[in-house]
């Protein structure tokens, strides 16, 4: 029989140790995004709709894979509200009868916030320095 206050729970930061993410990971989501934004600025900003097309998978692919890695508050609060943008600005351009009118502001709607979802995943010490380059 244990009395009220006998047995210890354990604090809330130690029933759960924090995931480590690894910085290859984190480091490879960042080389992705980087060669987007230089492929996309050589082909002259992405503004056509091949290049925005490929820019928006390759967005929605490295969010998906970026929220897999770190799903908190913010990063949850980012993924929705962009997505939620994204998706009203898809069904305006079904409903004007134009899917293609999308894709430059579209694509853009899904690769900031992916963007914001991969260096958040980067550990600080590395962000400080992508930053400071």
């Amino acid at each position: 029989m244990t009395l009220i206050g006998d047995a210890q729970a354990p604090a809330p930061s130690e029933e759960r140790p924090a995931k480590a993410s690894s910085p290859t990971g984190a480091a490879a989501l960042a080389a992705v995004v980087v060669g987007a934004l230089a492929a996309a600025l050589y082909r002259q900003g992405a503004f056509y709709p091949v290049d925005a097309f490929s820019v928006a998978v390759v967005a929605a692919l490295l969010a998906i894979a970026a929220l897999a890695r770190n799903r908190d508050r913010h990063s949850l609060a980012v993924s929705v509200t962009f997505g939620c943008l994204a998706v009203w600005w898809l069904v305006r351009a079904i409903m004007e009868g134009s899917p293609a009118a999308f894709l430059p502001l579209g694509a853009s709607t899904l690769a900031f916030p992916a963007a914001y979802l991969v260096m958040r995943s980067v550990p600080a010490p590395d962000r400080w320095r992508v930053a400071r380059r």
